[in-house]
């Protein structure tokens, strides 16, 4: 079968014609894939920089995990899902017996694998998950709108968890799909006012478009600019870290008032230093970090906002690309591009 296969520690995947069709196991189901999305991690594999060091991986791995697709064989054990149905996946693969996962925080499984990481992935033609995974796609959604509710997922569960409130002041660093969707679905949970910042002159045009105020951190005093976004609170109630880039803590932290948030989604690629008495203890701070989405409540939270037409993450699409132009897709990302598309059918 056709799939894109990490082999080597550098740069660079494996498009591969003849990769051979998984095996399936009892508990899981075979799924033609229809569409698959490049993420922030696929991207760290492609490049095998520092962030790569995050999700350690054996080779070769058939990588990808943003993705949909059709069920077209089923083990003997499953039950919840059938032939013919439309799914998308979860990327977090939980134990279901550990006290993350019986106290309904399987996404922080202790005994975590990851689809695409630990488990061969989403970028080839056929793909097997556990049916515990897979997300039936509601009727009227389409397969690109599945395959983007994982990234989709990964802004709603950090605003879950984070607190908003009606009114609220939202910065966001980093206009990636992520900060992106983030500064959307924060102002459809009543922010008053987000400001969003990106050094890429596309995504903060992008930014723009969501009608948020979009600002490159390099122009100006970030913080005063934070301060004068909320001036009686001092500072932004709520900051969502989605870039990913460990020198932004130094100037985005100063943006948040006292008792304010901090949610962290972005994944550095090194340690980041934090004077905790200066600014967290003195100032009140609270620290949430955001890893994947919450199985199922963020799924279904996202879905019936989809539905109602609150959301189109269709619109986050700027690029589409057949699997063997993989290069073109991962080049695009670097010049400004937002959601890509990996499309095995094309």
């Amino acid at each position: 079968m056709e799939a894109l296969l990490k082999t080597e520690p550098e740069r660079g995947l494996t498009y591969s014609q003849d990769t051979p069709e998984p095996e399936l196991a009892a508990d899981e189901a075979l799924v033609e894939i229809t569409t698959t999305a490049i993420c922030g991690t696929d991207v760290h594999i492609y490049e095998w920089d520092e962030g790569a060091a995050n999700f350690p991986i054996q080779f070769p791995r058939i990588v990808g995990h943003e993705a949909s697709g059709t069920v077209r064989a089923v083990g003997s054990a499953v039950s919840r899902v059938s032939v013919g149905d439309r799914v998308a996946f979860e990327t977090h693969i939980p134990c279901n017996h550990c006290y993350a996962c019986r106290t309904g925080n399987a996404h922080n499984c202790e005994n975590l694998q990851l689809f695409g990481i630990d488990h061969d992935g989403a970028f080839a033609t056929l793909a097997t998950a556990p049916e515990s995974v897979l997300f039936k796609l509601p009727e009227r959604m389409s397969f690109e709108t599945g395959a983007l509710l994982e990234p989709a997922g990964v802004a709603m569960h950090a605003l879950q968890r984070s607190g908003i409130r009606p009114g609220d002041t939202v910065a966001v660093t980093g206009c990636g799909p992520i900060g992106l969707l983030t500064c959307k679905l924060a102002l459809i949970a009543g922010a008053s006012r987000v400001l969003a910042f990106d050094i890429d002159s596309a995504r903060l045009e992008a930014a723009r478009d969501l009608g948020v105020t979009a600002i490159n951190p390099g122009s100006g005093d970030r913080a005063l600019l934070a301060h004068e976004a909320n001036p009686a609170r001092g500072g932004v109630d709520l900051l969502v870290e989605a870039s990913g880039a460990a020198d932004v803590f130094e100037w985005a932290l100063p943006m948040i008032r006292r008792e304010g948030t901090l949610v962290t989604v972005g994944h550095p690629g090194r340690p980041v230093p934090i004077d905790i008495t200066q600014s967290v203890n003195k100032l009140g701070l609270t620290i949430r970090g955001s890893f994947g989405r919450h199985m199922w409540k963020t799924w279904t939270a996202l879905a019936a906002l989809l539905e109602a037409e609150r959301i189109d993450l269709e619109a986050f699409i700027t690029h589409r690309f057949a699997m063997p132009d993989f290069d073109s897709a991962f080049d695009a990302i670097r010049h400004g591009a937002i959601k890509v598309l990996l499309d095995p059918s094309r």
